[in-house]
């Protein structure tokens, strides 16, 4: 989620609270103190968590970019926005809370997402393992048939292997 000030009541009173009562730990970046640099401290983060929440209200890229690298490991993710048009088709599929100006909504929705992945992590990455293999799988397909295979005409004929 974006760090902005706009977002401190979306954390403190609606994120950060759903977790807790689920029984997961939460954590912000900018809450702690680190040496590396934060990119790397947001990528280690990703990768020794058990549920990411990904705040994507106003379409931030990088938000976009980390939600995008916990599925890319298997993470369980759950989307949370004000506007369902800030969630684009294909990531709707995803456990998704849409809160509109409702931090009570919010953390109701989010508890009960975060509830059920935190009862059990490894069965709830595993889910999202076979949901990120099918969505992946349809995406080989989409490109197997949208391929046009043939002579490369901008690949230098150095490059070419020849066998005798």
């Amino acid at each position: 989620m974006s760090f902005a000030a706009e977002f401190a009541d979306v954390y403190e009173l609606g994120i950060k609270p759903a977790c807790e009562a689920a029984g997961a730990d939460c954590a912000r970046v900018d809450e702690q103190i680190f040496l590396e640099s934060i990119l790397e401290r947001i990528y280690g983060e990703i990768e020794r968590s058990d549920i990411v929440v990904a705040e994507m209200t106003g379409r931030n890229p990088n938000v976009f970019y980390e939600a995008g690298y916990a599925h890319g490991l298997g993470k369980p993710v759950v989307l949370v926005t004000k506007s369902a048009d800030d969630i684009p088709f294909d990531l709707r599929h995803y456990p998704l809370v849409v809160y509109g100006n409702s931090i009570t909504n919010l953390k109701r929705e989010l508890q009960k997402r975060v509830a059920v992945l935190a009862a059990d992590p490894k069965k709830a990455m595993a889910a999202s393992m076979r949901a990120e293999q099918k969505a992946r799988a349809q995406l080989v397909s989409c490109l197997r048939k949208s391929l046009v295979l043939g002579p490369v005409p901008w690949y230098p004929a150095a490059h070419a292997s020849t066998t005798s």
